[in-house]
């Protein structure tokens, strides 16, 4: 008889109505790809099952190495409160730590973290590798917290190796140009949005009535999970009255 339960080892979550499915091993979990029956779930569920023929059982926890600390910061907040996505890029990085997993935490130096980083540029870009610094940081940010007899975070300041590519800024004589062109209402809204919040461009798309409280707006960001306010300027409010 058909079921509707997950392969072996495979969790269901369902988190704002939508289901994911994660790779559960121990105390270890990883995201899995699509849904269970799609190539995508099929392919990375077969690589997590032959990774477990190759090593059938979970490694021990060596108390205070790079491996402890995983699985502790995995069930910190700090992880916990991310949003699937960010915690299967997460798991990612966490897991090109691999090599040094037995080594106390403690030990880690900051060439150690820079060694990997290069491997991983070399890999998969600066961009990559910038992102495996800053998951390492919180890491090990978290072990300072964490009673890993830490001195320092070794990835703490590390030169990023991407360079920015921030939007230029609009001048005042662009940004009259615009307003006084009777653009669409939906982009004017935009604007002025983008304009006065500084959000990302994710979450300045789910601003709506519900997120704005008298003059001000107050909207929880997807990727950082904390309410970030800003008081809506007097020309931005009344720009906005008529569509919020």
């Amino acid at each position: 008889m058909k079921t509707n339960r997950p392969p072996k080892y495979v969790a269901k979550i369902t988190a704002k109505g939508k289901s994911y499915f994660y790779f559960r091993r121990g105390k270890s979990r990883f995201r899995l790809e699509g849904e269970p029956g799609s190539p995508a779930f099929e392919a990375d569920y077969q690589r997590r099952l032959n990774a477990i023929a190759i090593d059938p059982k979970p490694p021990p926890k060596i108390p205070k190495s790079v491996g402890a600390l995983i699985i502790d910061y995995k069930q910190a907040p700090e992880f916990t409160s991310l949003e699937p996505k960010s915690q299967k890029d997460y798991d990612r990085d966490l897991e090109r730590l691999k090599p040094i997993e037995i080594c106390k935490a403690a030990d880690i130096r900051r060439k150690h973290v820079i060694k990997i980083r290069n491997k991983v540029a070399k890999a998969s870009g600066a961009r990559a590798a910038d992102h495996f610094v800053s998951v390492v940081s919180a890491l090990f940010r978290a072990g300072l917290d964490l009673d890993y007899d830490l001195e320092s975070n070794p990835a703490h300041n590390i030169n990023r190796l991407a360079k920015s590519e921030s939007y230029e800024v609009w001048p005042q004589q662009i940004r009259e140009a615009f307003e006084k062109s009777s653009p669409p209402e939906y982009l004017m809204t935009a604007y002025m949005l983008g304009r006065w919040l500084g959000l990302r461009a994710s979450d300045i798309v789910r601003v709506g009535p519900a997120h704005r409280e008298t003059d001000t707006i107050v909207i929880r960001c997807r990727k950082t999970r904390k309410s970030s306010g800003a008081d809506a300027h007097a020309s931005m409010s009344s720009e906005l009255k008529g569509h919020l």
